[in-house]
């Protein structure tokens, strides 16, 4: 295949796409029978070309079909990210192999020019191509990495310029149940939802940001200055020692706008950070190294928290908070172009498009997602790291002329940028928080199925790959990418040698830790086996009716005709979403089904209530929940007169003529398989 052809066509359909009419243009050309048709008949030729794609990576997609009807577009663009980033990591991790094969010595600290740094192949966040002779910088750092559960992030600042208040680093303590109603907090509380009190510390800057207003003349039209020099005949000023941090920091301070940048490392880190920060005022362009000035750039707030200095960002959303971070450096008077392209209604909001724009310049992506702690620099990272500062004060006067040309008198639309700006430096960071049921986020996104064993084992598996990635300060993906978190899951390995050749090629950590693997499946084999999770207690649980003995029984246990005699209220549900996986027999999801079709909002209590809600929300929209799906403030108050009756409701065992037609029977089935796009459940969204 001719790669550059087809790049070339790609370029080419991604122009033409940019052609088609806007959403605000939308509605009027739909108008026309004849573009509605031609557009119909365009998504119904790419829905078919892309789920052709997506087949030859996973044969179980299907867009067509019984229950095709429920996928809706967000689903289709959820599948297409998935499977195209499986095929990136895989093209990651055979790269990164292919390389460590041809390093006769890996170990040894190597030349920059021996060190790879090509174009990349995805534009993840995640996807760094990392060299493995580089020495980890987070090993000198003076402040050590702690990524430990439960910790919190104490800010770095010690000295605060251009304060309106004294610095204040006192905790703040705050109780997410205040000012809720006693009778909700428990309903919360009961559902296993209740957040405990947390601790956090105030934003340094948060009065000072509290305080601004951008002043008369940044609100008016500017004189545009193009940059005084270019790249070539300037390279940027090298900044990796004291002294000439001293140097920059009288540079800054004498200036009234200057533009900043920062290139970060998050593949062999848990939590990314800074490397590099570029600075251009309008004389000159600056590397800071901020490995190397890490605990000393401090001092570089009192330029930038001085209110009367302006500094310019592009999409400075990532940027703030290693600033905070990483540096201790906190930004007040920000005029982020990223946001103001989005006032403006740009079609694209990127820094590239600004600079093909304004500057004629097509930017060089190439080291976008380079590996930042090399040392020294190769020429072709510092020129792509000073480019994106180079132009932007240019940028900068431009779109603040057109946001004054566009809007009213009051420059309400320049007053937007600086007030959404405002608000990005009000960002505080917080340490990423362990979440249990994160397994659940990344399985819904993928289009593989798994038993209830299987994704036991996976759910094992996830955490003990986010403590590894936490002990070891790795990214979960350097530690063990998604596909081989599935592929464990799905072969369930019993020994050390099954789990270096289910990974292949085996990353490192997976290397060392085969017989810990080894041991989660198997913990997790006996745990599904005895019917409970880790902390012993039942997953699900049904109470007989009052005709048959009292003793709990199992939804999963059937009677003597093969079919559970007695259905109840269930009791003990884990939080939301955690039911699913244990709803997998044909004889558990017929219990489920009938139990809460057989209830009526009308004799049903709260808890019941909320607990079924719990489980509708594991499996999406399915009419045989019917008035389950009414919000809870639209059900009845339970009459609370009979004390003595029972906080559960037990239906009455069904008899022959209720029993489950096969038509039923096989929609039953499909509630242990929301995995598959063709149920006629809906997949569980990633917000909730």
């Amino acid at each position: 295949m001719d790669v550059d052809a087809l790049c070339k066509t790609v370029a080419e359909a991604t122009t033409t796409s940019l052609q088609l009419p806007g959403p605000a243009d939308f509605a009027f050309h739909a108008t026309s029978p004849a573009f509605r048709h031609r557009a119909s008949l365009q998504s119904g030729r790419l829905i078919d070309l892309i789920e052709g794609l997506l087949k030859k990576v996973d044969p179980a997609i299907s867009w067509h079909g019984p229950g095709s009807e429920e996928i809706d577009d967000d689903e289709r663009m959820e599948q297409v990210v998935e499977v195209t980033d499986g095929l990136l990591e895989r093209v990651d991790v055979a790269l990164d192999t292919a390389r460590a094969a041809a390093t006769a010595d890996a170990m040894r600290p190597a030349a920059p020019t021996n060190v790879a740094v090509q174009s990349r192949f995805s534009g993840r966040s995640v996807r760094v191509v990392h060299a493995n002779n580089i020495r980890r910088p987070q090993l000198s750092f003076k402040d050590k990495v702690d990524n430990s559960v439960g910790s919190i992030f104490v800010p770095k600042i010690r000295h605060k310029p251009n304060a309106i208040e004294p610095l204040d680093l006192e905790p703040i303590r705050t109780d997410h149940a205040a000012g809720i109603p006693e009778a909700v907090a428990l309903h919360i509380a009961g559902m296993g939802m209740a957040s405990p009190p947390t601790v956090s510390y105030r934003h340094p800057y948060q009065p000072e940001l509290d305080a601004y207003e951008p002043v008369e003349s940044q609100l008016t039209k500017v004189q545009v200055e193009k940059p005084r020099f270019s790249i070539e005949d300037c390279p940027a000023v090298w900044v990796d020692d004291v002294e000439g941090l001293m140097a920059l920091k009288e540079a800054l301070d004498a200036v009234t706008e200057f533009a900043v940048d920062l290139e970060a490392h998050n593949y062999r880190t848990y939590v990314s950070f800074a490397c590099l920060m570029q600075v251009s005022t309008r004389t000159h362009d600056y590397l800071v190294d901020v490995l190397a000035l890490r605990s000393e750039v401090h001092v570089l707030n009192s330029s930038f928290t001085n209110p009367r200095i302006v500094k310019v960002l592009h999409g400075a959303d990532s940027d703030i908070v290693w600033l905070q971070k990483d540096l201790g450096l906190y930004i007040v008077n920000l005029f982020d172009t990223g946001q103001a392209a989005r006032v403006l209604e740009f079609p694209r909001f990127s820094l590239a498009y600004l600079l093909k724009e304004y500057c004629g310049i097509v930017a060089d992506k190439t080291h976008q997602l380079s590996d930042w702690r090399i040392r020294p620099l190769t020429a072709e990272m510092a020129r792509y790291a000073q480019e994106d500062t180079h132009s932007l004060l240019y940028i900068y006067d431009e779109i603040r002329n057109m946001l004054v040309d566009r809007g009213n008198e009051q420059s309400n639309l320049l007053r937007a940028v600086w007030m959404r700006s405002r608000d990005l430096c009000a960002t505080r960071y917080e340490k990423p928080l362990s979440d249990p049921d994160a397994y659940l986020a990344l399985y819904t996104r993928n289009s593989r199925s798994l038993n209830a064993l299987q994704l036991e084992i996976f759910r094992r598996l996830h955490a003990w790959r986010d403590q590894v990635a936490r002990e070891e300060d790795e990214s979960i993906r350097y530690v063990m990418p998604d596909h081989m978190l599935f592929d464990l899951a799905d072969v369930c390995p019993r020994e050390a040698s099954q789990v270096v050749a289910c990974c292949t090629p085996t990353p490192p950590l997976v290397r060392m830790n085969a017989h810990v693997i080894v041991d989660v499946v198997s913990e997790a084999v006996e745990a599904s086996s005895a019917g409970e999770r880790s902390n012993g207690s039942s997953y699900l649980k049904a109470q007989p009716s009052s005709a048959q003995s009292s003793a709990p029984m199992s939804v999963d246990e059937p009677t003597g005709s093969g079919k559970p005699s007695s259905y109840g209220v269930l009791e003990d549900l884990p939080k939301p979403y955690d039911v699913t996986p244990w709803l997998c027999s044909e004889e558990t999801a017929s219990a489920l089904a009938r139990t809460l079709a057989s209830q009526s909002s009308s004799n049903i209590d709260h808890e019941s209530f909320a607990k079924a809600v719990d489980v509708r929300r594991a499996f999406g929209s399915l009419s045989l929940f019917g008035d389950f799906g009414r919000p809870l403030r639209d059900l009845p108050r339970q009459n609370t007169s009979n004390t003595a009756s029972s906080t559960t409701v037990v239906p009455e065992t069904p008899d022959a003529t209720q029993s489950v037609t096969p038509r039923e029977d096989q929609e039953i089935v499909h509630l242990s398989k929301m995995r598959r796009t063709g149920g006629p459940a809906k997949r569980t969204p990633k917000h909730t």
